[in-house]
This record gives structure tokens, C-alpha cells and sequence, in this order.
């Protein structure tokens, strides 16, 4: 015997949810009771490693935007050498 037997009204897609329960609503919220804990330390697990690989995005976008920077440093000391050797070879 139930000693705390409700009534009351819900949707359809509660009916839907309870329906693949086998329309038992005692069962389906200590299901989800029980497992809940687990679910957030998952939660908690991947808002970890999201953390993580935004970090190393950051760090990574930092490295080519040095990269690239120095691939420009380098490219314009080429060119300077190169006017430098064309005006000595003008002389």
C-alpha cells in the first residue's frame, strides 16, 4: 500500500515518458534520483575538459598568431637584404 498516494494533471509528454516505464512514476523518479549524482559529476567531468581545450585553443591561436608574425618579420628582412645586396651591387 502507497501511503502517499497524489493525484494530479500532467502533459502529454510526461504521459509519453511514463508510458515507456511502464506508466511507473514511483520507479522513474528514484531512477533518475539514484542516477542524477552520477550525471552531474559527467557534468562536471566534460565542463573540465571543455575548460581545457579552450585553453589550449587559446595557446594554440596564440602560437600561429606569433608564428605568422614572424613569418612577416622574416619575409621583410629578406626583402631588405635583398634591396641592401641590389644597391651594393650599384655601386
Amino acid at each position: 500500500m502507497k501511503n502517499n498516494a497524489r493525484t494530479f494533471r500532467y502533459s502529454d509528454e510526461v504521459a509519453n515518458i511514463l508510458a515507456q516505464h511502464d506508466n511507473d512514476f514511483d520507479a522513474l523518479i528514484l531512477k533518475c534520483f539514484y542516477e542524477l549524482p552520477e550525471i552531474e559529476k559527467q557534468i562536471e567531468e566534460q565542463s573540465k575538459k571543455l575548460k581545457k581545450l579552450k585553453k589550449e585553443s587559446q595557446e594554440t591561436s596564440t602560437k600561429l598568431y606569433n608564428m605568422k608574425n614572424m613569418k612577416w618579420q622574416y619575409e621583410n628582412l629578406i626583402e631588405s637584404m635583398e634591396r641592401m645586396i641590389e644597391r651594393f651591387n650599384n655601386l
